[in-house]
């Protein structure tokens, strides 16, 4: 029963195995390892696994090198693949949903479209190149880290809106709406 407790996604030892899923139960306090694996027989993940979350109740695990897996988080089975994601792409960072049948994926390439349903690859955003780390998507927006900067993406066109000169982690959204990141010793609000 994955309901009382978290996840914790490890990127794996480099060049030796794949990345893992943990489960930490709050009920016995005790954490569950190499899950992924244990569930799904013959199948693991790819190399420096950097990224998991759930969304439209799928969980997304991102690889820097390998596949990029979907799998049911109510039982940890593999639901999707796109295999060798990192020859297809680039190699991946993170997934943002963005609606019932369309994510994005950041690479060290820009930014790519994700067909949720059934899962495959789309195109590549144009104007966002190089290593692009978090996303966040709020409003009508997704909010991008890379660069040392932040590009707003507008999510009715796929242009790029604005572009931010600073911001290298931390994308979050306050109470009051307002997007924040960070930049070395600065807190910024967008």
């Amino acid at each position: 029963d994955f309901s009382k407790g978290f996840f914790i996604v490890n990127e794996g030892q480099f060049g030796k195995g794949g990345g893992v899923v943990n489960f930490y139960n709050s009920i016995t306090n005790k954490v569950d390892t190499n899950l992924f694996v244990k569930i799904n027989p013959g199948k693991d993940l790819g190399n420096t696994t950097q990224f998991s979350t759930i969304y439209n109740e799928q969980m997304y695990l991102v690889s820097k090198q390998g596949d990029l897996v979907t799998a049911n988080p109510n039982t940890l089975v593999e639901t999707g693949r796109i295999k060798d994601f990192n020859k297809e792409a680039a190699d991946g960072h993170a997934f943002c949903g963005v609606t019932a049948e369309l994510g994005l994926v950041s690479t060290t390439k820009g930014i790519f479209k994700l067909n949720l349903s059934p899962l495959s690859l789309g195109d590549k955003i144009e104007g966002i190149t190089g290593t692009i780390g978090e996303l966040l998507q709020y409003r009508e927006h997704v909010y991008a880290v890379g660069n040392n900067k932040i590009y707003v993406l507008n999510t009715n066109t796929w242009e790029v809106d604005k572009t931010f000169d600073n911001g290298k982690s931390g994308l979050t959204v306050s109470k009051d709406g307002m997007i924040w990141s960070t930049h070395d010793n600065l807190l910024l609000k967008i």
